[in-house]
């Protein structure tokens, strides 16, 4: 069965419960869940443990903004989620449910979401992935980059301590799915 964070938002992950729901996926419900120290869905049992035959665990990112966020001004804070888990034995695969991307190297000229609301953005004034030292809205550190990102993320791979996979939205409980081996019910019988 499938064991999920207790810190997964309330409601943002109804349509993978309703996916799993009608495939007869079975997962611990909101009321059940328990606190992962890494990812938000491992492979477990019924009373909460987990299956010691599985050695990965999936963190679900709704966007690549939250991955920028990730890897950004939050990287220490997922550096030691991915170290957690490495430590564990296990592999965390961070699934990124997402239309704008289907790999890494597609995320190389992406451009973060904050720059692409500014109207200097816009008016051709600056362009984000240029490797500007500040942001003109803000006169600060502007917010990472797709080039960045995909090389921070190469370089995780590489380091083999964390995967990066990419699913269209509607997909991704069915991925979840498949990445921790748990048996479903194709036809929701």
């Amino acid at each position: 069965m499938i064991i999920e964070d207790d810190r997964q938002h309330s409601g943002k992950h109804d349509n993978k419960h309703e996916v799993w729901d009608a495939l007869g996926v079975p997962y611990l419900s909101r009321d059940e869940m328990i606190k992962l120290d890494f990812g938000d869905y491992v492979r477990g049992f019924e009373d909460g443990t987990l299956d010691p035959s599985s050695n990965l665990s999936v963190d679900s990112k709704r966007s690549l903004s939250e991955v920028s966020t990730n890897l950004g001004r939050e990287h220490e804070r997922f550096k030691r989620e991915v170290r957690r888990a490495n430590d564990a034995g296990y592999l965390l695969v961070v699934l990124i449910e997402t239309d704008e991307a289907t790999c890494i190297e597609d995320v190389r000229g992406w451009v973060n979401s904050h720059c692409r609301k500014c109207k200097h953005y816009w008016h051709k004034e600056c362009d984000p992935r240029d490797g500007s030292t500040y942001c003109l809205r803000h006169n600060t550190k502007p917010p990472l980059q797709g080039e960045t990102m995909a090389k921070q993320m190469a370089t995780m791979e590489a380091n083999r301590s964390v995967r990066f996979e990419f699913v269209r939205p509607e997909d991704s409980a069915s991925r979840i799915c498949e990445l921790l081996g748990v048996k479903h019910d194709d036809k929701g019988d």
